[in-house]
């Protein structure tokens, strides 16, 4: 886990790490015999910097653009000084934390997080993944009233991406989190690289019409091919994209292939036959 350090340090023991006030460090361990002293990395070298010295932010920050409420003189080397209505970036920390590094016209150093308002996120656009799945991959605290607070490995539903964030819901609650405390859990029904018949066999097993599989197409690198399951047999499916990279099969198009296959599993893949994609069983 890192860390920003809120005072400056200076090793007075060759075991020691100095240190100045805004930097990141890369927290190592904690020292056994003495519990206020953290083994810590920076610059490729090592050594023990007091507890008290800096705060530690689990595993990742959020990145958040801010407006300064007011201005602020740095008082130490390593705070960065701004003129209320300026806007900087900032580093989330945690609900508690007074101070938080920030970025401003290329400068970085640490301010008072009650010196700002936090800006609303901007829409990224891209894929719309309307019900994707993911698991937390550690704790999240809100510090803001338009997050989402959540524990590792609980579930999510993410519905909309924003740069940095994305908003997700979880039981009946929904919020920002950070991009980066979280893994999208795999379709499945993306295969990735499979050979035709494999999908064929994949999908003999299963019983219903209009079960389906996403595969990598064998003939186009970077294409994609759709396999779907209709009275005892398959059917392939060529997905198309046109010259702004959008998938489509006939003449509606995409932005993703998540959008495509919620489109049909209501609209029919075939022109021929009525067939509405669905979820093969686990």
């Amino acid at each position: 886990m890192e860390a920003i350090t809120i005072h400056d340090f200076t090793a007075s023991e060759s075991d020691e790490l100095s240190i100045k006030k805004g930097s990141v460090v890369k927290v190592l361990s904690v020292k056994q015999e003495e519990k206020n002293w953290y083994e810590a990395e920076q610059d490729g070298k090592n050594g023990l910097v007091p507890k008290g010295y800096f705060q530690i932010y689990p595993y990742a920050m959020a990145e958040r653009e801010v407006i300064a409420l007011y201005d602020f003189t740095a008082s130490n080397s390593g705070d960065l000084p701004f003129k209320k209505g300026s806007t900087l970036k900032i580093f989330i920390v945690t609900q508690d934390a007074a101070w938080c590094k920030a970025e401003q016209d290329g400068k970085s150093g640490i301010v008072p997080k009650n010196y700002l308002h936090l800006k609303p996120v901007k829409y990224y656009g891209g894929f719309a993944p309307k019900t994707k799945d993911a698991i937390a991959l550690y704790d999240f605290t809100a510090s803001a009233p338009d997050e989402l607070s959540f524990k590792k490995g609980s579930i999510l539903t993410i519905t909309m991406p924003y740069l940095h964030w994305y908003k997700a819901e979880q039981d009946g609650k929904d919020g920002l989190i950070p991009k980066n405390y979280f893994q999208l859990k795999p379709h499945l029904w993306y295969k990735g690289k499979i050979k035709r018949m494999v999908a064929e066999e994949i999908l003999k097993q299963q019983k219903k019409n209009g079960q389906f599989l996403i595969r990598e197409s064998e003939s186009t690198p970077g294409d994609f091919s759709l396999s779907v399951r209709f009275n005892n047999a398959v059917q392939h499916f060529k997905v198309l994209r046109d010259g702004a990279g959008k998938y489509f099969l006939w003449v509606v198009k995409f932005n993703s292939l998540n959008q495509l296959v919620d489109y049909h599993r209501t609209s029919s893949v075939s022109r021929s036959q009525t067939i509405y994609l669905k979820d093969m069983d686990e």
